[in-house]
């Protein structure tokens, strides 16, 4: 797995190119802290996202979690056909994991 990272000025853009599984989740959980943590606004870009499997998807929920308790917006673009694949078998689907409402706080 590869991450880039593009910075703007209040908006933070993440991209995974590659595996986002069980094997690749503490290294994408490690920079995605480490990253956001000044950024208001973040966008995960999942289109180069090669495989996901359910670590990686609990990984992705939980970045929308935590970004959300801390008042941030989060985004999540451009899924590749893995992930639409993914979203679909556990019903979920782009819009819901942006909607707001009463979340738990979630901690990394």
């Amino acid at each position: 797995m590869e991450i880039q990272i593009k910075k703007r000025s209040k908006a933070i853009t993440i991209t995974v190119d590659g595996d986002l599984t069980i094997y690749e989740v503490p290294e994408f959980k490690k920079r995605f802290i480490a990253e956001t943590a000044d950024f208001k606004d973040i966008v995960i870009d999942v289109s180069r996202v090669s495989r996901l499997d359910t670590a990686g998807l609990q990984m992705l929920q939980l970045a929308r979690r935590a970004a959300e308790a801390d008042g941030k917006t989060i985004r999540f673009i451009e899924p590749s056909k893995d992930v639409q694949r993914l979203f679909s078998i556990y019903r979920e689907n782009l819009d819901t994991w942006s909607a707001y409402g009463g979340r738990e706080k979630t901690q990394l």
